[in-house]
């Protein structure tokens, strides 16, 4: 991969790591960090109590980790958004979606 995108990437997750850190306090800014590093594998640690963040600060973590997993399989945001919209747009949402057929019941 291109040296400026990796240096890029690896600049982001400080950035947003100290910025997460700053928010919710600086004394969490190596526990934050550990999580962004660790991506997913932070998840045993968060498990045993290792790891304890605000909901807030997880689902923040959980965001870089999905832009992360984008980064590491080589897929651009656009595509990867063009893509959930097409297989999304078959999906039949309020007044166009169909009634679930259920059993009914006739009372005694």
């Amino acid at each position: 991969m291109d040296l400026r995108r990796r240096l890029s990437r690896h600049s982001a997750d400080v950035v947003i790591g100290l910025l997460l850190a700053i928010v919710s306090g600086l004394g969490e800014l190596p526990a934050i960090m550990l999580a962004l590093k660790l991506n997913v594998f932070a998840l045993p640690l968060a498990l045993v109590g290792v790891l304890e963040f605000p909901l807030w600060v997880w689902y923040c973590i959980a965001v870089m980790w999905s832009s992360q997993l984008l980064y590491y399989s080589g897929t651009d945001v656009a595509t990867a958004v063009e893509q959930i919209r097409e297989m999304t747009a078959s999906v039949a949402i309020g007044a166009e979606a169909q009634p679930i057929e259920t059993e009914r019941h006739e009372s005694e």
